[in-house]
């Protein structure tokens, strides 16, 4: 669970009016390039739940690199992403080391505006607040703003620097892009005490018909599997040997059908919850393995949907239940 430290501050909008305007440096870093999403998915989960409190997300400096930082060398392809119209955009793409200068300048770009009080927020991504991040870093410790953000090294490099951090923090590996999107959302909306104004459900009708539809292909793969064991046994009857009940073959077409009930779960489970991700595959697996060493199918399947409903009921409330 996100543990949101909340702090004084004046509530709701800018002293100078209008919304809070917020600002993103970082990178992919070792964790977030690993994760099956695009920076631009990534970019745009950040700026939808800051929407869903009224924050708008007005400069970006994300490097976004094909591999992990940290075994990437200097001519690793990567692409530079800024904000244009408010909308995350790709500004450059190179090396890591022809896109190294350009980074800095976006960089500098974002300390002045924080500088001027442009931006009331920092989210930090894996940034390099001594190196590529440093004038972002430093203004930000400066004027005071509160900072949220991942990367576990880059996160206590800010610390020393005199950050003000407005919310839990923690590394980048083992989250989703999702799950860092809310927990940068909700720390500054605790931090300025914003209410949600507005959020869509992040749960929908479970459908049997599309959830059959979801399960046929496993199914025929077990149907054409067992139709396949039948014939071998017929043959091995036709050419005067016995493959008995117990034989290998037997197991194969046991454990095929008891693996169905768990397909079920994980498609009931992911049209529940509507976009979580990795994590409704996750919470599914779990439920259904609570009861995968019973024989009742139905325990583990009623298990999947159960799953999908904690997830996405947890995760409309911005309570970050990622179980």
């Amino acid at each position: 669970l996100l543990s949101c430290v909340a702090k004084t501050m004046p509530r709701g909008e800018r002293k100078s009016g209008g919304k809070r305007r917020v600002g993103l440096v970082g990178s992919s870093g070792g964790g977030t390039a690993t994760l099956s999403r695009s920076a631009e998915d990534f970019l745009g989960q950040i700026r939808t739940h800051l929407l869903h409190f009224g924050v708008e997300l007005v400069d970006v400096c994300f490097l976004s690199c094909t591999k992990g930082l940290d075994m990437a060398g200097p001519f690793c392809p990567a692409t530079l992403w800024s904000c244009e119209a408010r909308q995350a955009m790709p500004l450059r793409t190179g090396t890591l080391k022809d896109l190294n200068r350009a980074v800095r300048e976006t960089d500098k770009r974002i300390a002045k505006a924080i500088e001027e009080g442009r931006i009331d927020a920092l989210i930090v991504i894996s940034c390099d607040p001594e190196g590529a991040n440093q004038s972002s870093a430093k203004a930000a410790a400066r004027s005071g703003i509160p900072v949220v953000g991942t990367g576990g090294t880059s996160i206590g490099k800010l610390m020393n620097m005199g950050a003000n951090f407005a919310s839990s923090y923690g590394g980048s590996v083992a989250t989703t892009s999702r799950s860092k999107a809310l927990s940068y959302a909700v720390g500054l909306a605790k931090y300025w005490g914003l209410p949600l104004l507005n959020s869509a459900s992040a749960t929908k009708p479970l459908s049997f018909h599309s959830l059959l539809d979801g399960c046929l292909p496993a199914f025929l793969t077990a149907a054409i599997f067992m139709a396949l064991l039948r014939r071998v046994h017929l043959l091995g009857d036709l050419l005067v040997f016995s493959i008995g009940e117990s034989g290998w073959l037997a197991s194969l077409g046991h454990y095929s059908v008891r693996g169905l009930p768990g397909v079920v779960l994980g498609v009931a489970c992911h049209q529940l919850s509507v976009s979580f991700g990795e994590i409704e595959l996750i919470a599914s697996l779990v439920a259904g393995g609570f009861l995968s060493s019973t024989e009742p199918a139905t325990g583990k399947v009623v298990c999947g949907v159960f799953g999908g409903f904690l997830v996405s009921e947890t995760g409309s409330h911005n309570t970050m239940g990622c179980f």
